[in-house]
């Protein structure tokens, strides 16, 4: 007689099983009501919680997944382009990054620009075109470190001068402009200060109409609490909008695909948040507090990481927790 092979043994007792527990009746349901309680509002948010972002980053500077998406060269007239964006209205759409205090405005004189860094005025034209046809909120960062020697040295604004003049007399709308990228470290905060009011005063100037002013955004820091704890009070009578940079973990982590839904990560961006927004709501109480950059992870995330469900996790996470705080 010949015996069934062991595979043949092994399908009869999954097929065994699986009869068995077919046979067996389905456990009771349990009728579950859930009320929710609309009494009262924990928290408001604005309309534009879902914004975007585009950066200057050059081609050799990026993994794959961002290639030719400097917003200097991107296809912002495709309308796939436009339609995908457009999905984001009312929302912002914010120009910057850390290349955004390396760019130069090709508009009067000024220092030679590197390669790939330099802002055409056709380009920019073009910019608020996509804003416009996008319908967001155009916000971009001005380089304040044009021209600065040391963190100590005063900033030369006559470039970032002449480009919110030119933008002026265009007509271009601009729902804001910020001043330095997280240079926390890179500029002493009494002469970022310094640079706020600079550009406070040319906002005033150039758009003498308060109503239709762009709005003085920043620091775009890194979290810092003693920067911001000095920082702020100097600026507090100027500043409409106080911007965060928050990254829970690091791209290049070989790590982070197992770290990445782990309760201890999930709870770094509450931590962090929290005390920072505290800092904002007791130094400048009349500015609004926004997060200008965020990630599971910065250096552009970790392909298969970060760009897949995994993420998912962090961004309900963090999402929440900016609702809870405003």
């Amino acid at each position: 007689m010949k015996l069934p092979s062991a595979m043949t043994l092994c399908f009869l007792c999954i097929a065994a099983s699986w009869c068995a527990a077919m046979a067996q009746p389905p456990p009771p349901s349990v009728k579950i009501e859930v009320t929710v309680d609309n009494s009262a509002v924990i928290a408001n948010t604005g309309v534009g919680l879902f914004s975007g972002n585009f950066d200057w980053h050059l081609n050799k500077e990026e993994p794959p997944a961002w290639v030719n998406s400097s917003i200097n060269i991107m296809k912002i007239d495709d309308p796939k382009t436009i339609y995908l964006a457009s999905q984001m209205s009312p929302g912002h759409l914010r120009i910057g990054g850390s290349e955004g205090d390396v760019m130069i405005y090709d508009i009067g004189k000024h220092l030679p620009c590197k390669p790939g860094f330099c802002l055409s005025m056709d380009r920019w034209h073009q910019i608020v075109q996509f804003s416009q046809e996008t319908k967001l909120q155009l916000v971009f960062g001005l380089n304040c470190m044009y021209g600065r020697a040391n963190k100590s040295a005063k900033w030369d604004k006559t470039n970032s001068d002449a480009f919110l003049q030119y933008t002026a007399q265009q007509k271009l709308p601009v729902y804001g402009f910020e001043v330095c990228n997280e240079k926390e470290h890179d500029v002493n905060a009494d002469v970022m200060a310094d640079s706020y009011h600079d550009v406070h005063d040319m906002l005033t100037k150039y758009w003498p109409q308060a109503s239709s002013r762009p709005k003085l955004i920043g620091p775009d820091e890194n979290p810092d609490s003693s920067f911001l704890e000095e920082f702020l009070p100097m600026v507090a009578d100027i500043i409409d909008i106080v911007t965060l940079h928050i990254y829970t973990g690091y791209g290049l982590d070989k790590d982070l695909a197992g770290k990445i839904t782990t309760g201890a990560y999930l709870d770094k961006y509450q931590h962090t948040l929290n005390p920072l927004v505290k800092i904002i709501s007791e130094k400048v109480p009349k500015a609004e507090a926004w997060i200008g950059e965020t990630a599971a992870a910065w250096h552009s995330g970790q392909m298969n990481t970060t760009n897949t469900f995994l993420s998912g996790f962090w961004y309900l996470v963090s999402m929440f927790e900016h609702l809870l705080v405003n």
